[in-house]
């Protein structure tokens, strides 16, 4: 049991929520500069886009606290190594 696989690439792109978030602001100026937004709506898509925003902040953070809680791109270190070391330690 001494082999471990190769460690994984891990995947830490945010491309994908960033991209939410330009096109969702981009759709909002575009959307008020066309007129097809009256005024009296501004604070409530305002309210929603803040919601959209807060919303993949905190998305990120999560997944910045797993990958710290996790080891980050340390290699992990097989937990039967410590079983064998603790047995070897008693003898």
């Amino acid at each position: 049991m001494d082999h471990m696989h190769p460690p994984r690439a891990a995947n830490r792109s945010t491309f994908g929520e960033a991209l939410i978030i330009i096109s969702v602001v981009v759709g909002f100026f575009v959307a008020f500069m066309q007129g097809k937004v009256s005024l009296q709506d501004i604070w409530t898509l305002a309210g929603f886009l803040a919601l959209i925003v807060i919303f993949y902040m905190a998305l990120l953070c999560c997944r910045m606290l797993f990958f710290w809680m996790t080891g980050g791109d340390q290699t992990p270190y097989p937990w039967w190594k410590h079983a064998e070391m603790a047995k070897k330690m008693k003898e």
